[in-house]
Protein backbone atom coordinates (compact mmCIF):
# COMPACT_ATOMS: atom_id res chain seq x y z
CA UNK A 1 0.00 0.00 0.00
CA UNK A 2 1.09 3.55 -0.57
CA UNK A 3 1.83 5.84 2.35
CA UNK A 4 -1.36 7.77 1.54
CA UNK A 5 -3.48 4.59 1.59
CA UNK A 6 -2.02 3.60 4.95
CA UNK A 7 -2.71 7.05 6.38
CA UNK A 8 -6.29 6.94 5.07
CA UNK A 9 -6.77 3.52 6.66
CA UNK A 10 -5.41 4.77 9.98
CA UNK A 11 -7.69 7.80 9.78
CA UNK A 12 -10.64 5.42 9.30
CA UNK A 13 -9.56 3.47 12.39
CA UNK A 14 -9.37 6.70 14.39
CA UNK A 15 -12.86 7.78 13.23
CA UNK A 16 -14.12 4.37 14.35
CA UNK A 17 -12.45 4.85 17.76
CA UNK A 18 -10.16 1.88 17.17
CA UNK A 19 -6.97 2.79 18.95
CA UNK A 20 -5.25 -0.55 19.39
CA UNK A 21 -4.08 -2.22 16.22
CA UNK A 22 -0.94 -3.52 14.60
CA UNK A 23 0.01 -2.70 11.03
CA UNK A 24 1.95 -5.58 9.51
CA UNK A 25 3.75 -5.30 6.20
CA UNK A 26 3.18 -7.94 3.54
CA UNK A 27 6.83 -8.96 3.78
CA UNK A 28 6.40 -9.73 7.47
CA UNK A 29 3.10 -11.53 6.99
CA UNK A 30 4.61 -13.86 4.38
CA UNK A 31 7.64 -14.52 6.58
CA UNK A 32 5.46 -15.27 9.60
CA UNK A 33 3.15 -17.48 7.53
CA UNK A 34 6.08 -19.46 6.15
CA UNK A 35 8.10 -19.71 9.33
CA UNK A 36 5.55 -20.13 12.11
CA UNK A 37 4.88 -23.86 11.90
CA UNK A 38 8.36 -24.68 10.67
CA UNK A 39 9.68 -23.08 13.85
CA UNK A 40 7.15 -24.96 16.01
CA UNK A 41 8.39 -28.22 14.47
CA UNK A 42 12.01 -27.18 15.16
CA UNK A 43 13.08 -27.01 11.52
CA UNK A 44 15.34 -24.02 12.26
CA UNK A 45 16.83 -25.23 15.57
CA UNK A 46 20.16 -26.38 14.19
CA UNK A 47 19.84 -25.26 10.58
CA UNK A 48 18.99 -21.60 9.89
CA UNK A 49 17.56 -21.14 6.42
CA UNK A 50 17.48 -18.29 3.90
CA UNK A 51 14.38 -18.21 1.72
CA UNK A 52 13.74 -16.01 -1.30
CA UNK A 53 10.09 -15.03 -1.77
CA UNK A 54 8.93 -13.65 -5.12
CA UNK A 55 5.44 -12.34 -5.67
CA UNK A 56 4.04 -11.07 -8.94
CA UNK A 57 0.91 -9.06 -8.38
CA UNK A 58 -1.44 -7.39 -10.82
CA UNK A 59 0.47 -4.09 -10.88
CA UNK A 60 3.95 -4.89 -9.53
CA UNK A 61 6.35 -7.58 -8.45
CA UNK A 62 8.24 -7.83 -5.22
CA UNK A 63 10.92 -10.07 -3.84
CA UNK A 64 12.52 -10.44 -0.47
CA UNK A 65 15.08 -12.65 1.16
CA UNK A 66 14.48 -13.77 4.74
CA UNK A 67 16.78 -15.67 7.09
CA UNK A 68 14.94 -17.90 9.55
CA UNK A 69 16.48 -18.89 12.89
CA UNK A 70 15.03 -20.65 15.89
CA UNK A 71 12.37 -18.27 17.22
CA UNK A 72 12.91 -15.32 14.85
CA UNK A 73 13.63 -14.12 11.33
CA UNK A 74 15.56 -11.29 9.69
CA UNK A 75 14.54 -9.64 6.44
CA UNK A 76 17.82 -9.44 4.54
CA UNK A 77 16.64 -7.65 1.41
CA UNK A 78 13.47 -6.30 -0.14
CA UNK A 79 12.78 -4.86 -3.56
CA UNK A 80 9.78 -4.17 -5.74
CA UNK A 81 9.15 -2.96 -9.27
CA UNK A 82 6.18 -1.96 -11.35
CA UNK A 83 8.16 -3.04 -14.43
CA UNK A 84 6.99 -6.65 -13.91
CA UNK A 85 3.38 -7.58 -13.17
CA UNK A 86 0.74 -10.14 -13.99
CA UNK A 87 -1.11 -7.57 -16.11
CA UNK A 88 2.01 -7.30 -18.26
CA UNK A 89 2.13 -11.11 -18.52
CA UNK A 90 -1.49 -11.01 -19.72
CA UNK A 91 -0.50 -8.50 -22.40
CA UNK A 92 2.43 -10.65 -23.53
CA UNK A 93 0.21 -13.74 -23.73
CA UNK A 94 -2.42 -11.78 -25.63
CA UNK A 95 0.17 -10.53 -28.15
CA UNK A 96 1.64 -14.02 -28.59
CA UNK A 97 -1.81 -15.47 -29.18
CA UNK A 98 -2.63 -12.75 -31.71
CA UNK A 99 0.68 -13.27 -33.53
CA UNK A 100 0.02 -17.02 -33.81
CA UNK A 101 -3.55 -16.34 -34.96
CA UNK A 102 -2.39 -13.79 -37.56
CA UNK A 103 -0.11 -16.40 -39.12
CA UNK A 104 -3.06 -18.68 -39.95
CA UNK A 105 -5.87 -16.13 -40.27
CA UNK A 106 -7.67 -15.76 -43.57
CA UNK A 107 -7.97 -11.96 -43.96
CA UNK A 108 -11.09 -12.34 -46.10
CA UNK A 109 -13.14 -14.43 -43.68
CA UNK A 110 -11.57 -14.41 -40.19
CA UNK A 111 -11.98 -11.47 -37.80
CA UNK A 112 -9.02 -9.20 -37.06
CA UNK A 113 -8.71 -9.25 -33.28
CA UNK A 114 -6.31 -6.30 -33.33
CA UNK A 115 -8.92 -3.92 -34.74
CA UNK A 116 -12.10 -5.38 -33.24
CA UNK A 117 -12.49 -4.74 -29.49
CA UNK A 118 -15.52 -7.05 -29.37
CA UNK A 119 -13.61 -9.94 -30.92
CA UNK A 120 -10.56 -9.22 -28.73
CA UNK A 121 -12.74 -9.26 -25.58
CA UNK A 122 -13.81 -12.79 -26.46
CA UNK A 123 -10.16 -13.85 -26.23
CA UNK A 124 -9.70 -12.68 -22.64
CA UNK A 125 -11.30 -15.76 -20.99
CA UNK A 126 -9.13 -18.00 -23.17
CA UNK A 127 -5.98 -16.11 -22.17
CA UNK A 128 -6.87 -16.32 -18.49
CA UNK A 129 -7.53 -20.05 -18.82
CA UNK A 130 -4.17 -20.61 -20.56
CA UNK A 131 -2.42 -18.56 -17.89
CA UNK A 132 -4.06 -20.62 -15.14
CA UNK A 133 -3.14 -23.89 -16.84
CA UNK A 134 0.44 -22.69 -17.27
CA UNK A 135 0.65 -21.70 -13.60
CA UNK A 136 -0.71 -25.08 -12.46
CA UNK A 137 1.61 -27.03 -14.77
CA UNK A 138 4.62 -25.08 -13.47
CA UNK A 139 3.63 -25.73 -9.87
CA UNK A 140 3.36 -29.48 -10.53
CA UNK A 141 6.92 -29.76 -11.83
Amino acid sequence: YTKEQIEDYQAGLAVSSITEYIMIREVDSVAVDYGFYKDIYHEFDSNPRVVLFVGIGYSEAQSFAVRFFKGHYDILAYTHSNQVSSSQVDTILFDMLLDAYDEVRDPDSDPDFRTSPTAAAKLLPVILMVKQQFSVSCMNK
